[in-house]
């Protein structure tokens, strides 16, 4: 593999003048071919393949991995699933917390981290929601079923009225 590279030029100071000439002229010059590797100076480059690898995890795919129906059912399954942490309720903590999560070539959900937290007994709930999902249908590269991450933020928000009846039967 070469990259074209052009050589720059450099001025020279003369003993009777103190002008700055050009030792070249830029325009005439010719592109030079230098194998990349040289240019890298013995940085190991990544090999290159368009072929999914088994255990590779992708981050951009040509389809996205889906969760059964869809967005929108995403979202319900969520609203349905997530329990909002009692202590957390009554200390009215709030926040959104950013996961991300990888799907497998089977459609099964591993390596559940916290990209962004908002408090541990949030973090804790979203992760335990995450983990619990059903299967997703794996996303696709080049034909193939491969594993790629998902970002997913969950955001926990009191609702004031649903609040206040909580505490009114405490």
């Amino acid at each position: 593999m070469f990259a074209l590279c052009f050589v720059s030029f450099s001025t020279v100071m003369t003993a009777q003048s103190t002008q700055t000439q050009p030792t070249s002229d830029i325009s005439r010059q010719q592109p030079v071919a230098v194998p990349i590797e040289e240019m890298m100076k013995n940085e190991p480059l990544p090999p290159i393949s368009n072929e999914p690898h088994g255990d590779e995890v992708f981050q951009v795919i040509e389809k996205q991995a889906e969760f059964p129906g869809g967005q929108a059912s995403l979202f319900n399954w969520l609203g349905a699933n997530i329990k909002y942490p009692e202590e957390a309720r009554k200390s009215k903590i709030q926040g959104r917390i950013i996961l991300r999560f990888i799907v497998e070539k089977n459609g099964s959900i591993t390596g559940v981290t916290v990209l962004r937290g908002a408090h541990n007994l949030l973090d804790a709930e979203a992760v335990r929601v995450v983990k619990s999902m059903p299967t997703w249908k794996a996303g696709m590269q080049r034909g193939n079923f491969v594993r790629s991450y998902f970002t997913l933020p969950i955001v926990f928000k009191l609702d004031e009225k649903t609040n206040a009846k909580a505490e009114d039967k405490n």
